[in-house]
């Protein structure tokens, strides 16, 4: 049997007043982030959102060995204190963070194995997140951006139904219903990349 590890990231929340920084609160979350856009501030509360990697260390008293337990996903809410108050858990296993963005009370987040599950989650309550859709296409966003009412950009790359990628993707997501985001339009540039 061997010792399990799990990545985590540690949090500092530091007060800036009359040229002074002092640390008022600390916290932890499973996983790393991908970015400054996994992270957000809104209505009192942050919420970031991790790939968590685990593996497990052998050991027979002279030789080493680590063996990958794989990934998983996960979006965390905390207050100002820095605690836990809502947690969506455990996403997309296997696969890890491509790309995030925040839109007042709903977060979008784009993981990649083989296809792109953008994850739209539902906010409004931070004790209870809620994923409302995942959709599945081919290929991945590495950037979203809103754009306009109801879209969402998503610059990236595309890909075969094998995870094999085919150049770079232009896609306008129509996420006007969160339970039901559509590509509403995409635009494959070939071998290109950005």
């Amino acid at each position: 049997s061997g010792n399990k590890t799990t990545t985590s990231t540690n949090l500092m929340r530091i007060e800036a007043q009359d040229g002074k920084l002092e640390i008022k609160a600390t916290g932890t979350v499973k996983g790393n982030l991908l970015n400054q856009f996994s992270m957000d501030e809104y209505d009192g509360y942050f919420r970031v959102v991790t790939t968590a990697s685990e593996w497990t260390e052998y050991t027979d008293g002279v030789t080493a060995s680590m063996t990958s337990g794989g990934t998983t996903n996960n979006l965390y809410v905390l207050d100002s204190d820095l605690k836990t108050v809502g947690a969506v858990e455990d996403l997309a296993k296997g696969e890890r963070v491509y790309s995030v963005r925040f839109a007042g009370a709903t977060g979008y987040f784009v993981t990649f194995r083989q296809t792109d599950p953008l994850f739209a989650v539902d906010l409004s309550d931070p004790a209870k997140p809620t994923v409302l859709s995942a959709l599945k296409i081919p290929g991945f966003s590495e950037y979203l951006h809103p754009y306009g009412d109801g879209l969402l950009l998503g610059v990236g790359k595309a890909a075969d139904e094998n995870g094999r990628v085919t150049g770079m993707k232009l896609s306008m997501f129509d996420v006007s219903d969160p339970a039901n985001v559509t590509e509403a339009h995409k635009r494959p540039f070939g071998t290109s990349y950005s």
